[in-house]
């Protein structure tokens, strides 16, 4: 809980020009310094201080406002309390000090920059702020980027997770944000450094080199040796050490780590001594318990899965709260808009009606979360990210611009953004189907068999998927390219 008197501090303004300042650029500089004082935000604070190396320049700045000039010993102090911190949002300089703070301790710091015209706003990578309750306690925090992987409450089992200090063990199906909950989640409420967060992606290990990459190796251990060299569970020492889709790790690999996560002592390779590495362990998986019992190492298993931990699929979030897609679409829709480059004309969520057609009888925010209620995202949070990259491919690009500049065409654009993306995405999942057809079609069952028979039964299962998966008897016939006779007469008998 972060102490409530709240300050406000303006960081090393001196560097926002040159460091050889004209007299003209320390007027600019006490302008724009006046302009921001009077911002709600600042005045409201208790205490208001500017974070300085340059005296010179700032001194006669700050003789008509509240703020005092500090230094390192006074800063240090008050990184103790609510500290909402300004900088501007050239000086990257600046920036890379206040994230390591920011890192640290999420919720001690609100962050935000100024431009050159003194507004303000909050850098994207602090966008993690908490919501008071009347008494200034915590209530809720309000994590808008991790909603669509995670609702509140599960968020708020994984942080008392982290407090009783046990390994964490994510579940969930691909592209249901375990990696997501981990780097910013997890890390920033274990409060450490991007020095000392490891993630490794487990299935990347080959048996013969894990041992020396986990665990380093001492000089001359083995041929090409030339110097001790540290492995990755020493770097994440008073840090964490993040095991992605572990059951990709060796059954070798997994004795090798059994050791080190029971009592955190480990040998380099070549060594005789040993070294300590105290990490928080966090471990995902994208397999099923029943799975992971047969490709994990019994006490290996014991050790990693102390409390394993379900993630929501995209199915699930959506059969809890059916307005889940409305809510969580524009979040998607704005982290992938901040990836596109600036000169994109990839719209802001909330700017779609513009580009609204009245010869459609639905919006394009409607057709969409029509789209997504209506297909199975066995890719979840990736196959919306697909859609998206869809759309900015037939619609919302520069040269299509160009060309078909009127709503009536990027309407058309659109809606063939929306079938390719849906042809796309039947198809990949009849594949999987028939992939991983069911049980029925064993080595021993097919050996039992007549061709005559697995044809009309192969026939009677990919028929009954297809209406399963594209909704009716006529759009399977469509889409597979057959009479919708054949599908008809080749669903089982009780359908």
């Amino acid at each position: 809980m972060k102490n409530n008197l709240s300050v406000s501090t303006i960081y090393k303004p001196e560097r926002f020009f040159a460091e050889k300042k004209s007299q003209t650029q320390i007027e600019k500089l006490e302008t724009l310094l006046k302009s921001i004082i009077n911002a709600d935000e600042i005045k409201k604070t208790k205490l208001q201080y500017i974070y300085t190396k340059d005296f010179n320049t700032i001194s006669p700045i700050i003789k008509e406002t509240n703020f005092v000039p500090i230094r390192d010993n006074v800063l240090n102090n008050l990184l103790k309390y609510s500290l909402t911190i300004f900088y501007f949002e050239n000086d990257k300089t600046s920036e890379d000090e206040i994230r390591s703070f920011f890192e640290k301790s999420p919720e001690q710091y609100t962050v935000r920059t100024f431009d050159i015209k003194g507004r303000i706003k909050t850098p994207d990578w602090a966008n993690n702020e908490f919501i008071l309750d009347e008494k200034g306690d915590y209530a809720q925090e309000k994590c808008e980027d991790l909603y669509i992987f995670a609702a509140q409450k599960e968020l708020d089992v994984i942080k008392n997770m982290i407090k009783i200090q046990k390994p964490i063990f994510l579940i969930g199906e691909r592209g249901t944000g375990k990696t997501t909950i981990v780097e910013k989640y997890i890390k920033k409420h274990l409060k450490i450094s991007n020095e000392n967060f490891v993630s490794i992606a487990c299935g990347t290990l080959e048996p013969e080199l894990a041992k020396s990459e986990l665990f380093g190796y001492e000089k001359n251990a083995f041929t090409g040796a030339i110097k001790r060299t540290e492995g990755k569970i020493k770097k994440a020492n008073n840090g964490c050490l993040f095991l992605d889709e572990v059951q990709d790790l060796s059954k070798e690999v997994q004795r090798m780590l059994i050791k080190g996560i029971e009592d955190h002592k480990f040998y380099r390779v070549g060594g005789t001594q040993p070294y300590t590495s105290n990490f928080f362990l966090v471990c995902s998986s994208n397999r099923p318990m029943s799975e992971l019992r047969e490709s994990l190492y019994d006490d290996f298993y014991d050790r990693v899965c102390v409390i394993p931990y379900k993630v929501k699929s995209f199915k699930e979030h959506k059969d809890d709260d059916k307005d889940y897609i409305s809510k969580c679409l524009p979040i998607i829709w704005s982290n992938y808009k901040q990836k596109c480059s600036s000169e994109s004309p990839f719209p802001e969520y909330k700017r779609l009606e513009e580009y609204d057609s009245p010869s459609e009888e639905k919006s394009i925010k409607e057709r969409l979360i029509d789209v997504l209620y209506n297909n199975e995202l066995k890719g979840n949070y990736r196959d919306i990210n697909k859609l998206l990259g869809y759309l900015e491919l037939y619609a919302f690009n520069a040269n299509v611009f160009r060309t078909y500049p009127n709503n009536e065409e990027i309407n058309k654009n659109i809606n063939t953004a929306i079938n390719e993306w849906q042809d796309y995405i039947t198809e990949r999942n009849l594949t999987e189907e028939i992939t991983n057809a069911p049980e029925t079609f064993s080595d021993d069952f097919i050996k039992k068999s007549t061709w005559k028979n697995l044809n009309k039964m192969f026939k009677s299962w990919v028929a009954e998927q297809a209406v399963r998966i594209y909704g009716s008897v006529n759009a399977a016939a469509q889409k597979l390219g057959v009479d919708k006779n054949v599908i008809r007469n080749n669903l089982p008998d009780e359908k």
